[in-house]
């Protein structure tokens, strides 16, 4: 009997440490990239499709960077870059967004953001709109954005 009581004390203290640590580790690696300030553009009636702008902030001492974006209701998401080309404002594709170790990214209107393509239902002033971005590590950073004018 007493064999058995060590043994399950055992087990029962193996399990709370190991669920103990399992959020935490999942907690450090998750804060390691947060999104704040997320808010999409209300969509005009004629389009179907916004835009998207967030401040991106890399806590940690390891270089990331955004390699894709997902955001409900859009069936589509890019990243651009506006640049002036002469006179003229012009977006560019993003193949990714860099995160320096301890740094930051900016997407702001007249400069980086995701556009938000084809969109399944237009959101109204208000309104919630659900993404996730993946790191280049695979990391998925679920994000809330809120629709403004």
């Amino acid at each position: 009997m007493r064999g058995m009581k060590g043994l399950i004390t055992r087990s029962l203290m193996t399990l709370a440490l190991g669920g103990a640590m399992v959020p935490a580790t999942a907690h450090a690696q998750a804060g390691a990239v947060v999104v704040r300030d997320a808010w999409v553009r209300v969509p005009a009636p004629s389009k179907n499709e916004t835009a998207l702008y967030m401040t991106i902030e890399n806590m940690s001492n390891t270089p990331r960077a955004v390699v894709s974006v997902m955001a409900e209701p859009a069936k589509m998401a890019e990243m651009h870059d506006t640049v002036m080309d002469g006179k003229m404002m012009k977006m560019t594709d993003l193949k990714k967004i860099e995160l320096p170790a301890k740094g930051k990214a900016e997407l702001k209107p007249n400069g980086m953001h995701v556009m938000l393509m084809n969109l399944k239902t237009k959101p109204a002033v208000g309104d919630t709109v659900s993404g996730e971005l993946k790191l280049d590590d695979g990391t998925m950073i679920p994000f809330k954005a809120v629709v403004k004018q």
